[in-house]
């Protein structure tokens, strides 16, 4: 349950039981070592708890947000009560991509990510990184379209074109290359770049393998 407030709404969820006026008050994260503290009755200042997870007065914290150093903040709280929240969320949840063989243009990908494939029925079938929950993060949505007709690539006047792509990052261009190719890919004929190379996935979709060793190993990037 997602709670947003500031001085103004304490006083309400104070009537309701939960109680924020620890003088100086230590989180003491289980997972990690973190710490917030909590100044004041009726005012909560400033919230550092980067931590997935902790406990304050009986309510377990999954995760806690400084939004600002004023009266405000988000906390995720498992028990206690929900103070709605009107933002505007908007969460991309897949890209995708028409074929005319969507469960065989899944395995694919799923084998060129090492992903997993959820076949949604004959006209549809995702593929999303393993251990997410499907949803969790982007996937790559197939949908049958049985007007689909390969782009070409480059583009030729009159001719059908790409209307987007998919750049993929990797530590070790030439492997990647290798495993694309293994995995069902083909070699553009044209090449623009010694850093990336412009590949054709089975339904004629170009893509590109990047070389970018800082994204893989960056820890946003872990679970993809």
């Amino acid at each position: 349950m997602s709670f947003l407030y500031h001085r103004k709404d304490l006083a309400a969820l104070m009537r309701e039981g939960v109680t924020l006026q620890a003088n100086n008050a230590q989180l003491r994260a289980r997972s990690k070592t973190c710490a917030a503290k909590v100044f004041g009755r009726e005012s909560v200042q400033s919230i550092l708890l980067f931590s997935s997870k902790a406990w304050y007065y009986g309510f377990k914290i999954y995760s806690v947000r400084q939004i600002n150093r004023k009266l405000q903040c988000r906390l995720f709280i498992l028990g206690g009560i929900s103070v709605m929240d009107d933002e505007l969320k908007i969460k991309m949840y897949s890209f995708t991509v028409d074929c005319k063989e969507p469960h065989k243009l899944a395995q694919f990908y799923a084998a060129l990510l090492k992903w997993e494939v959820m076949v949604i029925d004959e006209d549809w079938a995702c593929v999303y990184a393993p251990g997410t929950n499907q949803g969790t993060y982007p996937g790559i949505l197939f949908q049958q379209n049985p007007e689909y007709e390969p782009p070409v690539w480059p583009a030729e006047p009159e001719a059908q074109q790409q209307m987007a792509h998919i750049d993929f990052a990797v530590n070790d261009l030439e492997k990647a290359v290798q495993y694309a190719v293994q995995c069902g890919a083909a070699i553009a004929e044209e090449q623009f770049s010694n850093n990336w190379r412009v590949m054709l996935d089975p339904a004629g979709h170009p893509f590109c393998l990047c070389q970018m060793r800082s994204i893989i190993e960056s820890a946003h990037f872990a679970l993809l």
